[in-house]
């Protein structure tokens, strides 16, 4: 009888251990980053940003462009997405609730060229004459 008890306080002190983890009060954000036309986008950097938080909180997409941003207090946030080709992508005023998970889905554009150095330029060589150079940008 009193082993029986024993295990019954085991598994009573298990459950409220459970119980009270779930309930920390952080939320969290996911969801996809893929372009205009519905492709992944695998390797954006996602970034929450907040009164509530002392320092962003950031997560690189996966091979399907999806993130997680886990651990968010309660509050309002400012989420952003970098990737280099695409335009920078931010959205403000997100409510994040305690224990709440919120899907956020990213459209990102591809990035104007305007106002850009497209590579072609005039330069003067050794003898002061001058040439048509055209640069080719590598990555």
């Amino acid at each position: 009888m009193v082993r029986r008890r024993l295990i019954l306080s085991l598994v009573l002190v298990l459950l409220t251990a459970a119980v009270s983890t779930a309930q920390t009060g952080a939320g969290s954000l996911r969801g996809y980053v893929r372009d205009e036309q519905g492709g992944a986008l695998p390797g954006v950097t996602v970034s929450a940003r907040g009164e509530a938080l002392i320092q962003p909180v950031s997560s690189v997409t996966d091979a399907e462009g999806y993130y997680r941003l886990i651990n968010l207090p309660p509050g309002t946030f400012e989420i952003t997405a970098d990737l280099t080709g695409f335009a920078a992508f931010k959205r403000q005023d997100i409510l994040v609730r305690a224990g709440a998970n919120f899907q956020v889905d990213i459209v990102m554009k591809l990035a104007s060229l305007s106002g850009e150095h497209h590579g072609v330029g005039r330069l003067a060589d050794a003898r002061g004459e001058q040439s048509e150079q055209r640069a080719q940008h590598q990555r």
